[in-house]
């Protein structure tokens, strides 16, 4: 362990941001002030040097929901470049069946301990899909409130308007 006041480069930062966001100080004591975050270059770029993709069309915010996740890893999510580790499809289902899939699949992809899950609800007649409406209600409600950190819609490559990444909470009893 270093000594306390030593400088931490960027990647440290981001680290520390994640860590910091669960935690619950002791009685009596503050929460830890998050690191100032870096200061975005003019154009981002990606490692071959290409310039991004048009990021996807605002959603309202009812849809993208999300509760203490860092800048770094939110744009990650976004930009769908966190690995997919479980994917569900509900299409063809009614919504309590699709419900009741999505449950236990999300219990099951948290018990694993899998933070990025893909979930495709379809788009439905028109975009107006009833899944697709409904998902974000769903995971803001007991007990998935309690399983899922983050929702976004995902990127065209991954299903676009008819799927969403899912950032699941990090289980603490897993050593």
């Amino acid at each position: 362990m270093g000594r306390r006041g030593k400088d931490i480069n960027v990647d440290e930062e981001g680290l520390w941001a994640l860590v910091a966001a669960d935690i619950t100080p002791l009685k009596g004591r503050k929460k830890p002030a998050p690191p100032p975050e870096p200061a975005m270059p003019a154009q981002v770029r990606t490692r071959t040097g290409t310039a991004m993709p048009k990021p996807p069309a605002p959603v309202p915010a009812s849809a993208a929901k999300g509760r203490d996740v860092d800048r770094r890893t939110e744009q990650k999510l976004t930009r769908g470049q966190m690995d997919i580790e479980a994917v569900i499809d509900l299409h063809g289902h009614g919504q309590a069946a699709a419900y009741e899939k999505l449950q236990r699949f999300l219990q099951e992809a948290y018990r694993r301990g899998y933070r990025c899950v893909l979930v495709i609800t379809g788009k439905g007649k028109d975009g107006s899909g009833v899944l697709r409406k409904r998902l974000p209600e769903w995971i803001d409600e007991a007990p998935l409130k309690d399983i899922v950190l983050k929702a976004v819609p995902a990127r065209q490559a991954d299903g676009g308007h008819g799927a969403w990444y899912l950032m699941l909470r990090r289980r603490r009893d897993i050593g």
